[in-house]
């Protein structure tokens, strides 16, 4: 099942139910409220959509790793 959220982008990140979410097309929403679709059956990428419009900005993937970890 899809559901949509509301949630504040930081640094081109995005986090739903714990998990980061990453796309570079977001770097221009950093600090802006944002809708996150997401599907409970696939946690792989989620749908980023603008609030304003309900356009869709993107599709951001899970992070795999931690980038300031260096791993």
């Amino acid at each position: 099942m899809k559901y949509r959220v509301t949630r504040i982008v930081s640094r081109a990140f995005v986090c739903v139910l714990g998990v980061k979410y990453h796309a570079e097309a977001l770097i221009g929403y950093h600090k802006k409220a944002v809708l996150v679709e997401f599907d409970d059956e696939d946690a792989s990428q989620v749908n980023v959509y603008s609030l304003k419009g309900r356009k869709l900005i993107c599709t951001a993937e899970k992070l795999k790793t931690n980038p300031f970890k260096g791993e």
